[in-house]
């Protein structure tokens, strides 16, 4: 099952050369229990960097098929997942992010994982310790751990009303596949879209 895990936006530095604004700040941090009684531990995303990080893109509220920037490095340190995203301003959509996220009107990261591998804590039980993850996806948010799963439970949403936004999603989802030509790259986005899609399933 797909799960979000996020963070405060810690950017340490934002420049523009040429066409690009590059971004290089932290989306996940290890070794801190977070709001889900979860430690994800150093060496978490080594495998996954391995395999497939020139697949993994800068979203926005973990929309997968609408990346607004990419890696140029995505590594891990002894205390966290860093990065950095290079953000074509040439796009208007893509600066007008970029422009958001250096005002500060964005404030947080957050990593969207499959988690492949984990335990219980020894001395506490009710902590799960991550060993490894898939990484689909790192997004810009405005929600801390924002899953589509709890998007779908905001107050005032009824069942219809999330069945009904589910449905749409699957609906785009389809189009866009039946147009062809799916790389590799998206095809990778389109699996985390439907892990998402499933997880707000199951909480129906």
């Amino acid at each position: 099952m797909l799960e979000y895990k996020s963070i405060p936006l810690s950017v340490s530095d934002m420049d523009e050369k040429g066409d690009y604004g590059y971004i290089r700040g932290k989306a996940s941090y290890f070794g801190n229990v977070d709001s889900d009684n979860d430690i994800i531990e150093k060496g978490s995303y080594t495998k996954t960097l391995n395999e497939n990080s020139s697949r993994v893109k800068y979203c926005v509220q973990h929309d997968l098929l609408n990346p607004f920037g990419k890696f140029d490095e995505l590594y891990e340190t002894n205390e966290s997942l860093d990065f950095l995203a290079a953000v074509p301003l040439k796009s208007a959509s893509c600066r007008d992010m970029y422009e958001k996220i250096k005002g500060g009107v964005i404030d947080e990261n957050s990593v969207g994982i499959i988690v492949t591998k984990a335990n219980t804590d020894q001395g506490n039980k009710s902590i799960r310790r991550i060993k490894e993850v898939k990484l689909l996806e790192i997004s810009a948010v405005t929600l801390a751990a924002n899953d589509l799963a709890r998007i779908t439970e905001v107050k005032g949403w009824d069942k219809n009303s999330q069945v009904d936004f589910i449905t749409k999603k699957y609906d785009s989802l389809i189009k866009f596949i039946r147009k062809g030509n799916v790389t590799d790259e998206t095809g990778y986005q389109i699996e985390g879209e439907l892990e998402a899609l499933k997880s707000a399933f199951i909480n129906l």
